[in-house]
């Protein structure tokens, strides 16, 4: 066998030298890989796959881990492998309604702070207008993928900022958009508040008004020096703005005022939990930018608990917070009817499902909210009557609910106990449809409270329905159930 060339010309190799110089190609290659794999995985920037667009869009902005809403159609997934992180969807309500509303601010109340929008979503928002200007007044777009046609939000609401203009506006407007508004500014707030009936003042000389006392509902003002002036002439409130380059104008001060023209009293929300509770803080920052309000932590709903300068007073249990308007409507509900001593609310589960319009108390002395079944069917929901109870959070007229606490002792904060006291008391409780919260976190599964022995009087039932039919109102399997 001839030997080998000098140059090593692998011609002149045998076989089992070409498979050896081979093999140890292979391991060298291999080994070569192993060691460019590990100092990838060794790097900062290392990921094992490369980002997605919507990826590069959350990554700078939205913590690891962090939840993300996403606005979708029904039934549509969140992929969640898009995203990164955990992503919860929001879908509009097409017919209306405050259901998606509802969803919202529970995602917020659980602390989600950012939501992604798509082309596909923004449409599907477009049908939802509660929604939509519910979004708008609490998000603001931070950044934007115009190739991939997504717009990721974060939200603006936060402790100690001013709150959204519009949501403001329509709150001390009682929720009526056709509430007349002054424009006594120099920033065209007809441009940044569409729907409104909004007019400039008549010209006056000077820095008065051509106008009675307390007869234009709310009025607008830039210049501190003019708010006394514009309290004279305001019958619900003076508002106060600047310049904004990003939403046109930003509320400085707000003025609410009552009947007879002087400033209004906050209105108390007494919340059934101990002091330094984090839901009161949260509370505070989701809520506290609608109205003047003052949060109080109330484990027994007692008279001193409920001492306050303010006509109506809100109890809600912990976890349960009222969507825009809701106060305004039970409002306007009490001041129709003097008998009337509370409104309960249309409660929402953080799902967006009726957990319950209103509660019936039955012989067993269990409570349940109305929700499902026969009420469904028969739209009981939508509009107003009398209830036997309040179920997550109401709103009493104050003379009544001290009342009522003195009747129950001071005892714990019971919501159902205080309704059948309210009845006891010749006091009225209706439900209003208008006024609507949601159960923003879960509670405890069972009845929704326990009617007391001691208070047998109920609001009075059409006695052809008798027991079984308002037994066949409640879905039991609904209450408590995650949303």
């Amino acid at each position: 066998m001839p030997s080998p060339r000098p140059d090593g010309d692998s011609m002149d190799l045998t076989l089992e030298q070409r498979l050896a110089a081979l093999e140890a190609a292979v391991q060298a290659l291999a080994e070569a890989l192993r060691s460019e794999a590990a100092a990838a995985a060794a790097s900062p920037d290392a990921d094992a796959d490369p980002p997605n667009p919507i990826r590069r869009l959350l990554d700078p902005h939205v913590p690891a881990g962090e939840r993300i809403a996403v606005v979708a159609q029904p039934g549509a997934p969140v992929l969640e492998a898009l995203l990164g992180r955990p992503g919860v969807s929001l879908v509009p309500e097409p017919e209306g309604g405050p259901a998606a509303v509802a969803r919202l601010e529970a995602l917020r109340a659980q602390g989600v702070r950012f939501l992604l929008l798509s082309v596909a979503g923004r449409e599907e928002l477009k049908r939802d207008v509660l929604l939509a200007e519910h979004f708008a007044a609490h998000f603001q777009p931070i950044a934007e993928d115009v190739e991939v046609g997504v717009t990721m939000y974060e939200q603006s609401v936060a402790t100690g900022r001013p709150p959204a203009l519009n949501v403001l506006v329509d709150d001390v407007g009682a929720g009526d958009r056709g509430a007349p508004l002054l424009d006594w500014t120099g920033l065209d707030m007809g441009r940044l508040l569409p729907g409104r009936t909004i007019f400039p003042p008549v010209a006056a000389p000077g820095e008065r008004l051509p106008y009675r006392d307390h007869t234009i509902d709310v009025v607008l003002v830039d210049d501190a020096g003019r708010m006394d002036e514009a309290e004279r002439v305001a019958a619900r409130a003076v508002v106060r703005v600047a310049p904004n380059e990003i939403d046109g104008a930003t509320v400085v001060e707000t003025r609410r005022l009552r009947s007879d023209g002087s400033a209004a009293p906050p209105v108390p929300i007494l919340v059934g939990t101990e002091p330094g509770d984090v839901w009161l803080r949260t509370l505070a920052e989701i809520v506290g930018d609608r109205r003047s309000i003052e949060i109080r932590a109330a484990p027994r709903a007692d008279a001193a608990a409920l001492e306050t300068e303010s006509p109506i007073v809100v109890l809600a249990e912990r976890g349960v917070l009222p969507l825009p308007g809701c106060i305004e409507a039970a409002e306007r509900l009490l001041a129709q009817e003097e008998r009337l001593g509370g409104v309960a609310v249309k409660l929402f589960a953080a799902g967006g499902r009726l957990e319950a319009a209103g509660g019936a108390a039955f012989a067993d002395g269990s409570v349940e909210g109305i929700a499902g079944g026969a009420a469904a069917a028969a739209s009981w929901h939508e509009y107003v009557r009398p209830v036997d109870a309040a179920v997550g959070l109401v709103v009493l007229r104050s003379a009544a609910a001290r009342q009522s606490a003195a009747a129950d002792d001071g005892g714990a904060f019971d919501l159902a106990s205080l309704s059948a006291h309210l009845w006891s008391g010749g006091w009225e409780l209706c439900y209003q449809p208008d006024a609507a919260a949601v159960r923003a976190l879960p509670r405890a599964a069972g009845p929704a409270g326990v009617w007391p022995q001691a208070a047998a009087d109920r609001p009075p039932r059409p006695a052809e329905l008798g027991e079984g039919f308002w037994r066949s109102l409640i879905a039991r399997r609904e209450v408590g159930a995650p949303g």
